[in-house]
């Protein structure tokens, strides 16, 4: 169907002065315009508003939501704006488990430009459907086939390499969540450097509507206790994933659970997070530390 601007901003609930601009400032849509001059915008472009406007009422502001928008739709023709997700038939859409199994096949043949080329189909998914039906899966599989012997150690660290760059890439791409947001730090203990798993965490808390500081890997227990101190955020991540006893890791759980505030929440991640101390949260897994925060903010 078509609709004129009036009816629009009242199906999305955007003021009409705030989607012209939106629309002179990011060019976010590509809108035709009837025989009168008339702006005509279809059942797509009224999608990509509710998309953006559900953002900027997440707390992201209008730049870091057009910026996660356009990560979830077809690239635009040079010189346009955003474009509706094309039919499947009419883009080769290719099924998140064939992505997974021909990237698997680029990567082992240290074949880049194969792998950048399946980029097109996964930026037609949100960042959190790409991450939970792509990545992880990709990720997990490249550690099956190093662990049985049919991906040598090069071939892993390659394929390693090219998912964190596209992580970083989504990562960037939010700025750190949404301004405003109730703040997060991440870091990796210390001789920690096995990132990968908690860069999926640090970009689902920013979907989630967190603001997160990244620390990075192999930080010493102190820095991270220093900061809890002076910054005092709401949420605290440490990724244990290899190399680590017990007996560290119930000591850096101790130390953290002093330093942070009273109501900060320390969560401890990974194989290694095996600790029975009081106040600090040890998931099973993301997706229940996800809503175990969910649960905690409402």
């Amino acid at each position: 169907m078509s609709y004129r601007v009036k009816t629009v901003c009242a199906m999305t609930g955007i003021p009409r002065p705030t989607l012209l601009a939106w629309e002179r400032r990011y060019q976010i849509l590509d809108v035709n315009r009837s025989e009168a001059g008339h702006r005509i915008y279809v059942d797509a472009d009224v999608a990509i508003l509710r998309a953006l406007k559900s953002k900027v009422d997440e707390g992201f502001s209008i730049g870091e939501a057009v910026r996660l928008t356009r990560s979830s739709v077809m690239p635009a023709e040079p010189g346009l704006g955003m474009s509706a997700p094309r039919p499947a038939a009419a883009v080769g859409w290719l099924e998140p488990t064939e992505l997974v199994r021909r990237l698997i096949v680029a990567l082992k043949e240290y074949d880049r430009e194969a792998a950048q080329g399946y980029l097109v189909h996964i930026r037609q998914l949100s960042f959190e459907n790409s991450i939970d039906q792509v990545f992880v899966p990709l990720l997990r599989q490249v550690g099956q086939e190093w662990r049985g012997g049919t991906l040598s150690i090069a071939q892993e660290h390659y394929a390693s390499g090219w998912c964190r760059e596209q992580l970083m890439a989504m990562f960037h791409g939010l700025g750190s969540g949404p301004v405003g947001g109730p703040r997060a730090v991440c870091a990796l203990a210390p001789n920690e450097t096995h990132e990968l798993g908690l860069l999926v965490v640090c970009i689902h808390l920013m979907l989630a509507g967190w603001r997160v500081t990244w620390l990075g890997a192999n930080l010493p227990i102190e820095e991270l206790c220093r900061y809890l101190t002076e910054e005092g955020p709401e949420l605290v991540c440490l990724s244990v994933v290899e190399g680590h006893t017990p007996a560290q890791v119930t000591d850096w759980a101790k130390r953290l659970r002093e330093a942070a505030l009273p109501d900060t929440i320390v969560a401890l991640g990974g194989p290694c997070a095996v600790c029975d101390v009081p106040g600090v949260v040890v998931p099973k897994d993301a997706p229940s530390f996800l809503e175990l925060l969910r649960g905690r903010r409402r």
